[in-house]
Formats: structure tokens, sequence, C-alpha cells
């Protein structure tokens, strides 16, 4: 299942102090590296949407300490056969859980660029992109879907980027078997790579509000 918020302007300093209370000392540690207060909303709000959906798919209760795996992806500490990755903009959090390993990636839109495009781009994606409508919405979803592929192998955006090809379609199964999804919100774009087709729950700030009040009474 796929946990998507995007309702970061509701999300005020009390919601913040409250959810401090409710990050793994791991977590509080490395929300409080971030030098902006924004980027410390969205580290805690990310780690609170894999709480909700730990609740939610697995009753898990407790605060998820995190480990780094071997290929570099973080990982439950307790709970090494349940996957999940996180990815945070400016406009939007998302979590993605399954049983099997997961990419995912948030991106508000990216203005293409035709030396940037060189680099990252196949010869067909560059074609598809410079023959769009819309250049810089083209070049967004593929740069999202070449992220999850990334965040989904462990490496990040660290490997050979061209070669590894997708198309702009919403649904997407690859040689391999994966599949690719990828979704244009009004001001981002989700994508995520998998190895099965994962639902997507929006959680609305009243739904925040909610986990938040049944975490502080499950942490007690």
């Amino acid at each position: 299942m796929i946990y998507l918020f995007n309702e970061l302007s509701s999300f005020a300093g009390a919601d913040f102090k409250r959810c401090l209370k409710l990050m793994s000392n791991e977590r509080y540690v490395k929300v409080q590296k971030y030098k902006f207060d924004n980027d410390k909303i969205r580290s805690v709000l990310v780690y609170l949407l894999l709480r909700i959906g730990l609740l939610k798919e697995f009753y898990y209760k407790d605060k998820p300490g995190l480990i780094l795996q071997e290929n570099g992806k973080p990982g439950l500490a307790d709970a090494s056969k349940i996957k999940f990755n996180m990815s945070h903009c400016k406009k939007a959090v998302a979590c993605a859980i399954s049983k099997y390993e997961v990419g995912i990636d948030v991106q508000e839109l990216v203005v293409y660029d035709e030396g940037l495009g060189k680099t990252v781009l196949s010869n067909r994606e560059k074609k598809f992109v410079e023959h769009s409508a819309d250049k810089n919405a083209a070049f967004t979803r593929l740069w999202a879907q070449k992220e999850s592929y990334g965040k989904y192998m462990g490496c990040g955006i660290v490997y050979d980027l061209k070669s590894t090809e997708f198309n702009d379609d919403r649904w997407i199964e690859n040689n391999n078997e994966c599949v690719t999804t990828i979704e244009e919100f009004a001001d981002f774009v989700l994508a995520t790579y998998s190895l099965e087709h994962l639902d997507k729950q929006m959680i609305t700030y009243d739904d925040l509000l909610y986990y938040i009040g049944f975490f502080e009474q499950a942490d007690d």
C-alpha cells in the first residue's frame, strides 16, 4: 500500500511537537540534524506515515526502529520481512509498504534542461520529452520513475540512468516483471517501482490527527 499526505500547509507547530514524541530515538536524532524547519516537518511526517501503514497492515503499534540494510536501503530493525520506502518533497510525503522490495519518489516539477536530458535520458526518452507539449512535466515524470527505481535498488541515482529506460505510461510491466507506476498531481508527481501492484491511500489532515492521538495513547 502507498500512503500519501499532501496537506502540509495544514500541519502546525503544535502538531510537530506532538509528533516528535512519536519518533524512535534514531529517527528523532535524524530529524534534529536537518537545518530547516520544513525539512524537519517532512521527515517527521513521512515517519508517521510509516507508523500508520504498519498499524493498518500489520497492527504494529510500536515505534519502528530503522536500520540501514546491506543494499543501502532503510529497513525495520525487528521486522526484516516487511519492506518499505519513503519519500518527501516540498508538496507531499509518501510511504510505500510491501512484502517485496519497493522504491517510491514524490517529486515537484523539474525544469527540463537539454544538457541534463543528455546525461540522464535515453535517446528515446529524450525525443519523447522534446516532442511533448509540456517538456517540464514529461521530464519530471521520467525523472521520478528513475528515482523510484534507484531507491528500489538501494543505489539512489548512482546508476546508469540513460540505460534504464522508462515509458511515459501510468502502468508499465518491465522485462524483469517489476511494475512501475506514475501518477501526476497538481503540483507534484508520484512514482513507484515494485514487484506488485500497490493501492494508494490518501491520508487527510483529520486522519493524521486521529493517528497522532492513537499513537500517543499506545506509546504511554
